[in-house]
């Protein structure tokens, strides 16, 4: 919670997904499709396994990104 309006732009910066990972978000995303097509259930990214709890972390990046370019 920001208590002054100075507070709002580094709280903005601190949440905003950079460029990198969105793009990791963007590879995860990919790749579970072509998995869900193949009918696996787990994959690797970037030589990383990649389950459930990374592919949460991964829509969320997009969807606070997603929210900062609609400002």
């Amino acid at each position: 919670m920001a208590i002054h309006p100075g507070q709002v732009k580094p709280i903005n910066e601190a949440f905003t997904p950079d460029s990198e990972e969105i793009a990791w978000a963007e590879r995860v995303l990919d790749a579970r499709d072509r998995a869900n097509e193949e009918g696996r259930g787990v994959f690797r990214v970037d030589g990383e396994m990649i389950d459930a709890p990374l592919i949460a972390q991964a829509e969320r990046i997009k969807e606070r990104a997603r929210v900062v370019e609609t400002k």
